[in-house]
C-alpha cells in the first residue's frame, strides 16, 4: 500500500481496493477471493432465508383455517326424504320424521332460510329424541354437513 502521509489517502486506498473487486477479480488475492466467495455464500443462504419464510407464512395461515369455529343453527329435526317439509297425511312431525328415518338419516331443515343440513354420526345418535321438533344445533358447519357437538331444544 506504500507510506500514507495524511488521512485522506487512506479512503482512496479503500476506494480503489473495492473497485478492485467488482472491475478486476483476476487481481485479487487469495484471501480477497475468499472472503468474496464468503460474501457471495452469505448473501445467497440469507436470499433462501427470506424466500422460506415468505412461502411458510400464507400456508401457516391456511392451517388455521381448515378447522371451521362452531357454529349454533336452529331449525327442525328432520329426515333426508322430507327435508323442509313433511308430506300431508303422514301424522304430525315427529312421527312422519320417525317412520322415514328407518330408511333414511336425520338433517337439520333451517325453513327460514331454506337450507338442509346432513348431520354427522354423533348427530344422528343426538337427533331421535328430538325427531320433528325445534332444536338449536351447535358444531362446525363444512358444506351442508355439520360436525354435531350439541343438540338441545330451541328456545
Amino acid at each position: 500500500m506504500g507510506n500514507l502521509d495524511f488521512p485522506g489517502q487512506m479512503k482512496n486506498v479503500r476506494s480503489r481496493e473495492r473497485r478492485k473487486w467488482i472491475s478486476h477479480p483476476e487481481e485479487l488475492t487469495v484471501n480477497e477471493q475468499e472472503g468474496k466467495r464468503t460474501i457471495k455464500t452469505v448473501s445467497r443462504m440469507l436470499m433462501l432465508l427470506v424466500l422460506g419464510v415468505l412461502l411458510v407464512t400464507p400456508l401457516s395461515g391456511l392451517a388455521q383455517k381448515t378447522q371451521p369455529a362452531e357454529k349454533a343453527l336452529i331449525g327442525y329435526v328432520s329426515d333426508n326424504h322430507c327435508g323442509l317439509k313433511h308430506m300431508a297425511g303422514m301424522g304430525d312431525d315427529k312421527s312422519c320424521t320417525l317412520m322415514c328415518v328407518k330408511h333414511g338419516k336425520f338433517v337439520l331443515a333451517d325453513r327460514d332460510h331454506k337450507r338442509v343440513y346432513q348431520l354427522d354420526k354423533t348427530g344422528q345418535e343426538k337427533a331421535r329424541e328430538f325427531a320433528g321438533q325445534n332444536v338449536k344445533v351447535t358444531g362446525r358447519v363444512t358444506g351442508e354437513t355439520i360436525r354435531v357437538t350439541v343438540i338441545e331444544a330451541a328456545t
